[in-house]
């Protein structure tokens, strides 16, 4: 069954509000969007419009169209992020067919403009302000673009996110005070846990962005051994690049074993995954 496209508002409760599409599966609980109905997540909501649109993009996409900043009174133009290309689209301009969810550049190959696939909630977009500069927001309030000047640093931020049967994944996130990440905290999500365990000593790239999200290891409790992520092997397509751009909860990779290719996430064990002969390239 095709999915059906339809159309969502989020308002925070600083009075930031943003909108975009979703598509909606009433056969899969996650993602069964009703017309007209407003969802509670975090300290906002999430209303969505009237219209269905019959569509073939994967169940669960997302993608952001407009940001309205509430302290400016200014609405932007908000941007995808194509790793696979390092380049930002203009979803609003640029727009993406609705029946596949790709935009096609001039003279080059389709991108999909969907920022997460999995559901309202885990999306991720970016504004872009005067001089130029890119600020992430999404995750249903979990950030706020941050477009006005600010004082804040840019620092890196050590995590490990454990699953309840004792397996586990550590990292590095990047924020500018748009996530609010603080030393010592830990919150929920999904199954597991995240835990903010210490401010890197090592101060981020000039590139980095808050959001960039990197992976540095794998412990698998069922073998009692470390793993290195897709990020750090030389010659995978991901290497040296984030595992997810929209804060933790974002950040997905894989692993190797004798048998293939195992991916993983916060909603995933590498165990629970169906492994690969090899890596996909970056979507």
């Amino acid at each position: 069954m095709a999915g059906m496209l339809m159309d969502y508002t989020y308002k925070g409760a600083n009075g930031d509000t943003y909108t975009g599409q979703v598509v909606a599966d009433s056969t899969v609980s996650k993602y069964n969007y009703q017309p007209g109905q407003t969802y509670t997540y975090g300290t906002g909501t999430y209303t969505m419009g009237m219209t269905q649109t019959p569509t073939n993009a994967p169940v669960g996409s997302v993608y952001q169209s407009t940001y309205y900043d509430a302290a400016t009174g200014q609405t932007y133009d908000s941007y995808h992020y194509d790793a696979k290309n390092n380049q930002y689209y203009d979803v609003k301009t640029d727009g993406y067919n609705k029946s596949t969810g790709m935009y096609t550049p001039s003279g080059g190959s389709p991108v999909p403009m969907w920022s997460s696939k999995g559901g309202l909630g885990t999306e991720y977009g970016y504004v872009k302000d005067a001089s130029g500069h890119y600020h992430v927001y999404g995750g249903g309030g979990s950030a706020y673009a941050e477009v006005s000047p600010t004082t804040l640093q840019t620092a890196a931020y050590d995590y490990k996110f454990t699953y309840p049967d004792g397996s586990y994944y550590t990292g590095r996130v990047v924020d500018d005070g748009t996530f609010g990440y603080k030393a010592g905290e830990s919150f929920k999500y999904g199954s597991g846990t995240y835990s903010i365990t210490a401010v890197d000593p090592t101060k981020p790239a000039a590139t980095d962005l808050a959001g960039y999200n990197y992976i540095t290891n794998y412990y698998d409790a069922s073998t009692h051994m470390n793993y290195q992520p897709s990020s750090l092997m030389p010659t995978s397509p991901y290497y040296n690049k984030p595992s997810g751009y929209g804060g933790v909860g974002t950040e997905t990779s894989y692993i190797q074993k004798p048998n293939g290719y195992y991916q993983f996430s916060a909603n995933m064990e590498a165990t629970q995954s169906t492994p690969l002969a090899t890596l996909p390239l970056p979507t």
